[in-house]
């Protein structure tokens, strides 16, 4: 039998120029960026999407889902250019959520691109190339269906990547060997088709990356994923009182998708940190795209809430 491999794509500027536009025809893409707290950040990412990409069509529309920011990243990203949706709106209407998973989850919800394209909140190098280089192999191969980021981490900024290293990275290796090649598992900067992404559970802590990673492989397989090298990026780093929390639901999501139930009885879901604070993991789930179309169908035909 032969191995399927994930490829690596090397997207150039000149194939940009040349192809993009012709691959991507009628469809719409969405750019999204789920963010707290990211005011040094997120101005001068929306204005480079907007100036760059959005202004000479290669993308639709610009996103931002302020996911309870307590600073000023709603207003500088709307005055940047972006359309920013409260996560209480999603909230208010769906049912509460919490964590980036739900970020994510309720971007689809509030977008319409045919292929969508996250990056976080965080980076301190944004390239909006960067977003052309995720979403061509989306645009070029229909059976392609997930692309994440391949990328070096700076040095000069302290490295980081700790929990993909430690954490995650073996976890795939010993119980989902074909996803070991992903350079960059837990990366924010990723692009999906949305008729893909419709079928899938989002979980709605730190384990979305992961999660979303493992379901795709077994819905769609491993050769719908694919990664594109973006180069080098620098993006804040977490405390690892904050990794920690990050750590454990990453763990536990594994975990559940590991048992094919999904079963997490006995699971400790209390997590005691350095401090020795408590503190709930976050492994609720938010139902796939599809799965809330027929839910919201029925209630309309049942006339039930």
């Amino acid at each position: 039998m032969r191995k399927v491999t994930i490829s690596t794509f090397q997207v150039s500027e000149e194939t940009i120029e040349s192809s993009f536009k012709k691959f991507k025809g009628n469809q719409k893409i969405s750019v999204c960026v789920p963010c707290r707290n990211e005011e040094s950040s997120i101005g001068g990412i929306i204005s480079s999407l907007k100036k760059e990409l959005l202004a000479n069509e290669y993308i639709d529309e610009i996103i931002v889902i302020d996911d309870s920011s307590t600073d000023s990243t709603s207003t500088i990203a709307r005055k940047a250019g972006a359309k920013v949706i409260p996560i209480e709106e999603i909230n208010s209407i769906y049912g509460q959520g919490r964590g980036k998973g739900n970020a994510l989850w309720a971007s689809l919800i509030v977008s319409e691109g045919d292929i969508v394209v996250w990056v976080d909140g965080d980076l301190r190098n944004f390239q909006p190339i960067w977003v052309q280089q995720l979403a061509f192999p989306l645009l070029e191969n229909d059976s392609i269906h997930l692309v994440k980021a391949d990328y070096k981490r700076s040095e000069e900024s302290g490295g980081g990547g700790r929990n993909t290293e430690l954490v995650a990275k073996p976890l795939l290796s010993m119980h989902f060997p074909a996803l070991s090649k992903i350079k960059q598992p837990l990366a924010g900067e990723y692009a999906v088709r949305r008729s893909a992404i419709s079928e899938i559970n989002l979980m709605q802590g730190w384990g979305v990356e992961i999660g979303m990673l493992i379901d795709f492989e077994r819905h769609f397989g491993t050769q719908s994923i694919a990664q594109s090298d973006l180069g080098k990026r620098e993006h804040r780093h977490r405390s690892l009182k904050d990794l920690s929390v990050q750590a454990a639901e990453i763990l536990a999501t594994v975990h559940k998708r590991i048992d094919a139930t999904r079963n997490i009885n006995g699971l400790n879901l209390t997590f005691t940190n350095s401090e020795n604070a408590s503190i709930e993991l976050n492994l609720d789930e938010r139902i796939s795209i599809n799965d809330l179309k027929i839910r919201l169908s029925t209630e309309l035909k049942t006339g039930s809430k």
